[in-house]
């Protein structure tokens, strides 16, 4: 049984990539998140799966126990904890991105858990590594593993993969049949826009508006497509927003994504090669504006418009095909995870 701790949508999307290559092998994983979001479960009844399209069938050894966002640090820890205690010595439990848990709980019950302990390290701000001591707490892990990109506490890393993905790359599908999950014409020889609407709620539905006025200044040479889990982000797009998942799975029929500059998006576009432009959005732990290109980053919406219209200008519809085979680092860590005498470890020096 692997455990895997992490808060928003990047840490279950992160947990599911890895969990789908456990499944793969017969072993269960357990997912503890207090993300707004998720995907929809196959055991869910249909009127519930029916608001989002599903493109991968998620295996029934991956079990998502979703906390209320709206609960306080208390009630998280409360939770957490009671989920934690239940983990045995032949179990791994993963934390992604913050090793003293979701809510701190981990600062106090780290060393009582009897599993072996896995600490995904992917880039953080330094001030918040600071704040939160986390030099000295990282150091209770029995392997750290950093998932294709490198951070503030890289010297306590034991081992590298490329970037997790939620789909191997024979799972991607063709442009024509992706571009009739976004509703667009078979026929059709314009470009498709999709616009992520993720982060948070707000942020969600200031992209819809965005699509939206996009829709209205460039519709008559492209398609547009607000695509986000949040439904009241798709509401307010009306005709032109959809909410499917993962949408890495219909990339091959995305000629330019517009989003923000977080860890899936980022790493989804560019191994999939589709163009991309994002505003780096302010996060407390992430660095977006690090994570992001000079050629991918917009200043704000009116530079984002401005370059899409220059996309739009220079467009000759040269993405027809699958992108070019990538190797996913969540198939990379399972091997590293299941093929480690993570004991040892604590005896050598990370590289």
């Amino acid at each position: 049984m692997i455990y895997a701790l992490g808060g928003g949508t990047g840490h279950w999307t992160r947990a599911i990539s890895l969990a789908r290559q456990a499944a793969k092998h017969g072993i269960a994983t357990r997912i503890l998140t207090n993300s707004s979001t998720r995907p929809p479960l196959a055991s869910e009844p249909e009127k519930v799966r029916d608001k989002v399209t599903s493109l991968i069938r998620l295996d029934p050894k991956i079990d998502i126990i979703q906390i209320p966002a709206i609960f306080d640090r208390e009630k998280i820890m409360e939770i957490s904890r009671r989920e934690l205690s239940t983990c045995q010595a032949q179990d791994v439990l993963i934390v992604d991105s913050f090793p003293c848990g979701i809510a701190g709980e981990l600062r106090e019950t780290l060393g009582d858990i009897s599993a072996q302990k896995v600490f995904i390290h992917r880039d953080l701000k330094p001030e918040y590594i600071h704040w939160g001591k986390l030099e000295d707490f990282v150091r209770h892990y029995d392997l750290v593993i950093s998932p294709g990109e490198t951070g503030a506490l890289e010297h306590f890393v034991h081992a590298r993969t490329s970037p997790w993905l939620v789909c191997d790359a024979d799972e991607l599908v063709p442009r024509a049949i992706a571009r009739k999950v976004f509703g667009v014409d078979e026929n059709s020889q314009l470009p498709l826009i999709a616009v992520s609407g993720c982060g948070t709620s707000d942020e969600s539905l200031e992209m819809a508006k965005f699509a939206l006025n996009l829709h209205g200044e460039f519709g008559s040479s492209c398609h547009v497509r607000l695509t986000s889990l949040e439904e009241r982000a798709v509401r307010e797009a009306g005709e032109i927003g959809v909410s499917l998942w993962p949408l890495l799975a219909v990339l091959p029929a995305v000629d330019l994504l517009v989003g923000a500059g977080g860890y899936h998006t980022v790493y989804e576009s560019r191994l999939t090669q589709t163009p991309f432009f994002a505003m780096a959005r302010d996060r407390l732990y992430d660095r977006q504006s690090h994570r992001l290109r000079s050629t991918e980053r917009a200043a704000n919406h009116d530079d984002l418009t401005r370059k899409i219209g220059n996309f739009l200008v220079k467009f000759i519809g040269t993405k027809t095909e699958l992108p070019q085979p990538y190797t996913n680092g969540a198939s990379k860590a399972f091997e590293i995870i299941a093929g480690t005498q993570i004991g040892s470890l604590k005896e050598r020096r990370p590289v």
